[in-house]
């Protein structure tokens, strides 16, 4: 937390937190070496409320501020310590598999879906399908502060199914998670109902299994589902996203937040280059993509041309691409990446018709717009060199056509989907072995 940093610097800090939020404030600071941060509580909510009920509430806390602030002198201290990384703790248990997954559960050690317990036998034969030392942190995962050591990071994936063939893309995907343009932090702690997406481009995906045509993002195959969930398993355990009494603070949460969409890119039907090759690796080049949003529909049946499937992309973009629209003025925080899947149907057809990638996100910065008036003034700003608005002007959902990405996934039919991107940037990655 920033304040933690301010504090360091001799800088006194207020922190006001609500009732709903304050478990997790405290034990977010406690881990940056402030475990005794000024806060001051009150009652939830502070949003969506009048301006009547904000001043009752501040005239209520204003003395107690007035008070605490200049008083405010937390004790500074060193990072709390943790046991070491490694080797990982180990205990003994005797019992049913059924108590086994009660006790894990109970010590928050899983999401609620069944685990495989991971003796040593199992991480040691999972460490096998790597050459990384079993020792080595790969990530110091947020909000915790928990470290990812290839050993731990065995250990879950073995608890989730995960075979140890998937470990070298186990690995890069920690990675990508870790890059600081992701912003884990910001999309494992909001409220929001973003999770965790991966896409995987290469050979690869054909060796280890990954699903990428027909039901790609669903079950019934198990790379996609084991790594789905290997992925969230590491950020809520290692990483503490969720926070106390193990509930999720988001408002409503994701079910890809138990298990993380996963899947493979559809190369096979893709008329055009592959994602990855697009950004420059080659065909044969193993590659992971991460980013964190809100998976949603685009569902169209009757369209023919090329155009009639833009027409009909740009018009669900318009109404919901970010945040009521208005997104290419968007507030700080949030992510200007979109990811588009296409069905091969789709993607076929615009192909045929002459379409190309570029072409395709041109058509639809231009098109995809919404009234002003249908915005949110105090989500997006308008710049003043836009020129006036009346609550009819047609405002830009998206600022550039490099904020959209495009690739192919699924099997036969039309619908497709979008990503909506929440926090952070997209990152991709090198799988290497």
């Amino acid at each position: 937390m920033n304040q933690s940093k301010l504090e360091k610097e001799g800088i006194p800090t207020l922190t006001i937190a609500t009732t709903a939020f304050i478990d997790l404030a405290r034990a977010s600071t406690a881990v940056t070496g402030v475990p005794d941060m000024s806060f001051l509580v009150v009652e939830h909510p502070m949003g969506g409320i009048s301006k009547e009920e904000i001043r009752a509430k501040a005239d209520a806390v204003f003395p107690e501020i007035l008070k605490m602030a200049p008083e405010s002198r937390p004790q500074v201290t060193e990072v709390p310590s943790q046991k070491p990384a490694y080797p990982a703790e180990r205990f003994n248990y005797t019992g049913t598999i059924e108590n086994a997954n009660k006790l894990i559960f109970e010590n928050g050690w899983s999401l609620g879906l069944p685990v495989i317990p991971p003796t040593p036998e199992r991480v040691k034969a999972t460490l096998k399908g790597t050459g990384r030392s079993p020792d080595e942190i790969l990530w110091v995962i947020p909000p915790r502060n928990g470290a990812l050591t290839v050993e731990l990071l065995a250990v879950h994936a073995v608890m989730a199914g995960c075979k140890p063939e998937y470990m070298p893309l186990l690995i890069t995907v920690m990675e990508a998670f870790s890059e600081e343009s992701y912003d884990w932090m910001g999309a494992a702690t909001t409220t929001g109902s973003e999770a965790p997406m991966v896409m995987v481009n290469g050979p690869i995906v054909k060796e280890l299994g990954i699903a990428y045509s027909s039901g790609c993002l669903a079950g019934g195959y198990h790379a996609n589902v084991s790594i789905g969930y290997a992925i969230n398993l590491v950020g809520a355990v290692v990483g503490g996203s969720v926070a106390s009494a193990q509930i999720d603070r988001s408002v409503l949460g994701s079910r890809a937040n138990i298990i993380a969409n996963f899947f493979g890119e559809n190369e096979d039907a893709n008329p055009w280059e592959p994602y990855h090759v697009e950004k420059g690796f080659e065909p044969t080049e193993n590659v992971v993509t991460v980013m964190s949003g809100d998976l949603i529909p685009l569902q169209e049946l009757h369209c023919r041309t090329g155009t009639e499937v833009l027409i009909t992309i740009s018009s669900y973009l318009s109404g919901g691409a970010r945040c009521f629209g208005g997104g290419a003025f968007v507030g700080p925080g949030c992510s200007k990446s979109y990811f588009l899947m296409l069905s091969p149907e789709r993607a076929a057809i615009l192909a045929k018709d002459g379409w190309t990638k570029d072409a395709v996100r041109k058509y639809i910065v231009e098109h995809a717009k919404t009234p002003y008036g249908a915005t949110s003034p105090k989500w997006c700003a308008i710049p003043k060199d836009f020129g006036p608005v009346t609550p009819e002007t047609l405002v830009p959902v998206f600022g550039n056509p490099e904020e959209i990405e495009i690739v192919v996934a699924g099997g036969p039919g039309t619908h497709s989907a979008y990503v909506r991107g929440g926090h952070g940037s997209i990152v991709t990655k090198l799988i290497k072995k």
